[in-house]
């Protein structure tokens, strides 16, 4: 499901920006994010779902303001940054930029105290920034804002995924329940930026009328919005936040190909040669922390 619903929402997500010239990303996102949220809650006052007790405990513990709140701003800023890129950049180019993502997992787990990296992870790492280089320098699409939006939905997503993890595992949360406290806190954040910075602008050119005007496409958002919120989720609750990337590295492969086979991307050898350094480097850093992880649980 999430190799499918994720493509599938970036795809939907760039046509409403691109196509039905809907530039707001914020409002996309926090319509994806809410709608999560309220899943959550009628899952639970329908009985669907059990909110334990040590759960609804949380909520009230100092446990809210070092990990709940943390985590909703990142997720806040990884779906907002994510979904405003596809406004500057191809959808291929993206995914290349994509295999930069351990540089920023290996920095928030270091600057954290979660990780000690050994020689191996961090020659992988330098091998994907070498091949991140390449791929930025050679493309003739790039762009400085369109780097920085891509850049800071890496970091934030490394967060996001250290403390989404830490969550479901440590905190023995079911995906419901991780839902039912986080996606209301990234909505929060979402729905509050996009009120200022474009609510008022989506009211005064007419773009409700694209909404109004094109239902099943947005509603096709939505639903797809709120399959990766908790098909993630499973993943990372079932697998680890390391088989994710994982997964995502694949999904990002399908991406590319798309871009190029039916929205007219042109990809110069170079970006390939580049891509390629990228993705050894991604293959080596996997290796080497999953061979971390086996001799961490052995001890």
């Amino acid at each position: 499901m999430y190799l499918i619903v994720g493509p599938a929402a970036m795809v939907v997500n760039n046509d409403i920006m691109n196509s039905l010239h809907f530039p707001y990303p914020l409002t996309i996102s926090a319509l994806g994010v809410g709608s999560s949220a309220l899943v959550a809650r009628i899952a639970a006052l329908l009985g669907l779902a059990q909110i334990r007790d040590q759960t609804a405990k949380f909520l009230c513990s100092s446990q809210w303001c070092r990990c709940i709140l943390p985590l909703g701003a990142s997720y806040a800023v990884t779906l907002a940054t994510g979904n405003a890129v596809y406004l500057v950049l191809g959808i291929g180019f993206i995914q290349m930029l994509k295999a930069a993502a351990p540089i920023f997992v290996l920095l928030a787990t270091v600057l954290l105290g979660l990780e000690e990296p050994s020689m191996g992870t961090i020659f992988c790492v330098c091998l994907i920034s070498l091949g991140t280089i390449i791929t930025t320098a050679t493309a003739p699409e790039w762009n400085l804002p369109g780097l920085c939006l891509m850049f800071a939905a890496c970091a934030a997503e490394a967060v996001r995924l250290a403390l989404t993890q830490y969550l479901l595992t440590s905190c023995k949360m079911s995906v419901l329940e991780g839902q039912h406290i986080v996606a209301p806190v990234g909505a929060f954040f979402l729905f509050a930026t996009a009120a200022v910075l474009e609510f008022p602008r989506i009211f005064f050119s007419g773009a409700i009328g694209t909404v109004l005007a094109n239902p099943f496409t947005f509603s096709t958002a939505i639903l797809l919005a709120i399959g990766v919120n908790y098909s993630t989720y499973f993943v990372i609750q079932t697998t680890g936040s390391l088989t994710l990337k994982v997964i995502g590295t694949l999904r990002n492969m399908g991406l590319i190909c798309f871009g190029v086979m039916f929205r007219g991307e042109v990809l110069v050898a170079k970006q390939l040669i580049g891509y390629a350094v990228a993705l050894f480097g991604f293959i080596g850093y996997n290796y080497c922390s999953s061979k971390a992880a086996i001799i961490a649980k052995a001890k």
